[in-house]
């Protein structure tokens, strides 16, 4: 049986298998990880030391002490062997990334794939100490949410308008090029995964808030049994439990909110000019019927205030309110909106 082939010592032993991409004939170190979770087979990377050592403190002293290292002195292929722990499909993504920089500049073409994308080579650059590339992917995954009202209301106007863009231009399923306008924005239940497995808490609050608008059943999985082109949905079956549970909490505290705290500062408002009896009841049954209409679950607060709010340029709601009224709700809303926001980690329990 060639080296080319898997080959296998004993019935007891992992088969292995060469790298299809990664395993040079002038490499001087070969690398063995396991494929899957039940490790049945390994792959073999023969590779450089001076590009893994280059990059990484930690293969460099592991080579530095290769002679005093007996998980060293093996051979694979008449070349040193180490055997590694982690999966082989995440040492493929890392290599890749060391031997060809510009693959980088790909992660970021579809926003909602970037934290399945990164997690591999991610988290294998925190364990190996690569400090450039894990500070690159960790900008390029907090780049992808936003961290301020305005970058927040800026992505759901670019996302709005994607939507337009493919209910005109689109197939039958809204898609271009056999993508959904939702695909160019983060996906929220797969960032939150990341973002807590490798401590990146500042994606968190915007990502708990997108996810908490997305029903249960709209499943990335089943996105193409979905009709429409500005349908959000999420891959809730990468969530623990614990994220499913703040996700939760965070609806019903929005809800509160915005019955108590929200409402009473509109009608407030309204009542402190109107010298109507009309204006400040609508106000209450609006934001009531709003909650109603979305099964008090599927709160946007945020959409909700921003049609009370003339900056946010959202169409403004069916409401027979007086132009003083009008005027001081305007003013009203727009702090709200921006409390809600500075209180994202406190209803979602991330403090």
């Amino acid at each position: 049986m060639s080296l080319n082939e898997v080959s296998k010592e004993t019935s007891n032993e992992p088969a292995c298998v060469h790298s299809d991409t990664f395993y040079f004939p002038n490499g001087d170190i070969v690398l063995s990880a396991p494929r899957g979770e039940n490790a049945t087979t390994k792959e073999m990377f023969r590779v450089h030391m001076f590009m893994l050592a280059h990059h990484s403190p930690v293969f460099s002293d592991m080579f530095a002490c290769s002679d005093a290292d007996s998980s060293i002195n093996d051979k694979y292929d008449g070349a040193p062997l180490v055997e590694l722990s982690d999966n082989a499909q995440e040492l493929t993504e890392l290599l890749r990334i060391l031997y060809h920089p510009d693959t980088l500049l790909s992660l970021n073409k579809y926003p909602a794939d970037v934290p399945i994308l990164i997690r591999g080579p991610l988290r294998l650059a925190s364990k190996y100490q690569i400090e450039p590339l894990r500070e690159r992917l960790v900008e390029l995954f907090l780049h992808s949410w936003p961290k301020t009202l305005t970058e927040f209301d800026s992505a759901e106007k670019a996302f709005r308008e994607k939507a337009f863009h493919h209910q005109v231009h689109g197939d039958r399923q809204f898609r271009i090029n056999d993508r959904f306008a939702e695909d160019s924005f983060p996906e929220p239940a797969s960032a939150i995964q990341l973002a807590r497995e490798l401590d990146i808490r500042g994606v968190l609050p915007a990502a708990f808030y997108s996810l908490a608008r997305i029903p249960f059943d709209n499943d990335r999985e089943t996105r193409h049994k979905l009709y429409g082109p500005a349908i959000r949905t999420a891959r809730w079956c990468m969530l623990d439990l614990e994220g499913h549970r703040q996700v939760i909490r965070g609806r019903e505290k929005l809800m509160f909110w915005l019955l108590g705290e929200a409402m009473q500062s509109l009608q407030t408002a309204c009542r402190s000019v109107c010298r109507t009896t009309t204006c400040a009841p609508q106000l209450a049954e609006f934001i009531a019927a709003e909650i109603l209409d979305n099964e008090a679950i599927l709160l946007d607060p945020l959409h909700l205030l921003g049609m009370l709010d003339n900056s946010t340029g959202l169409e403004r709601p069916d409401l027979e309110l007086c132009e003083s009224c009008w005027k001081e709700v305007c003013q009203v809303a727009g702090p709200l909106r921006q409390a809600i926001w500075s209180e994202l980690p406190e209803m979602f329990s991330l403090e």
